[in-house]
């Protein structure tokens, strides 16, 4: 009896298909896939170049340092400080809390004092560069909706399979109706990105490589470069070090400590 039993459950079970995993659920398990295998590091300390290219080929080098506190795999301080030139150095920028959801407060020596950025401020361009300040977030889940597009060659490296996905800010104060991704499917590092305005315009392109591995886990860039594609306009960031062996406070991430690091440049 407890046979044919068995046997009738499985006839039952088989007569109703199999949910598939819809085209959201895979972009969204996929990117908090990727979030999962960047986590864990606690903290790091980074030193790097930022360039200023118009249109023309005119170039302006900037240099900074960085500190980053993770208090969780979607939660992190971060603390940009800038050395050189002389009409940027001291020039900082602390974002507190989770993309979306953290603040921003930029320091500028002339001010002497740090002003908050909030809302719709978030979509200007940060010190003159191609970068808003939302570009400077990592893109968690709570803040898109996400969606599968294809499995395709990787750009530029033709070699990879990379999961194209696409992520919708849910906020309206976003510049953007739709980001595009390439995560390459070996270790899910995002390799390039399309932006696409309100109007869903091409705007902007970024395009990220030379990476290299860190304490045997965390892979990190040497270089990001973003395009603006309607003014011919990019920005390059050079990564010249990353330090994850060097504890940092949290304490260091606030309003206060941020002008002191600040007055030291």
């Amino acid at each position: 009896m407890k046979i044919i039993i068995f046997y009738l459950t499985v006839l039952f079970m088989q007569s109703f298909p199999v949910l598939a995993e819809t085209d959201a659920e895979k972009g969204q398990r996929l990117i908090e896939t990727a979030l999962q295998k960047t986590a864990g590091f606690r903290w790091t300390t980074s030193k790097g170049q930022m360039i200023l290219i118009d249109a023309a080929g005119n170039r302006n080098e900037r240099h900074f340092s960085a500190r980053v506190f993770e208090q969780s795999p979607n939660d992190h301080w971060i603390l940009l400080v800038f050395s050189f030139p002389a009409d940027v150095a001291g020039t900082a920028l602390l974002t507190q809390g989770k993309a979306g959801k953290g603040f921003y407060w930029l320091y500028l020596p002339k001010v002497k004092r740090a002003l908050r950025i909030g809302g719709i401020q978030k979509n200007g361009a940060f010190l003159a560069s191609e970068f808003s300040y939302e570009d400077l977030t990592l893109p968690t889940p709570e803040d898109y909706q996400f969606l599968w597009l294809a499995d395709e060659p990787c750009p530029h490296l033709l070699t990879l399979s990379c999961y194209k996905i696409e992520r919708r800010p849910i906020s309206s104060n976003s510049a953007y109706s739709r980001i595009v991704d390439w995560l390459d499917q070996e270790s899910f590092r995002t390799l390039q990105s399309e932006f696409y305005d309100r109007k869903g315009e091409l705007l902007k392109k970024s395009s990220v490589s030379g990476f290299k591995l860190y304490n045997q886990h965390y892979w990190r860039p040497e270089y990001l470069k973003m395009a603006n594609m309607r003014t011919g306009k990019t920005t390059e960031l050079h990564w010249l070090e990353h330090d994850f062996d060097t504890p940092v406070d949290r304490a260091q991430f606030t309003t206060r400590a941020m002008e002191t690091l600040a007055h030291e440049q």
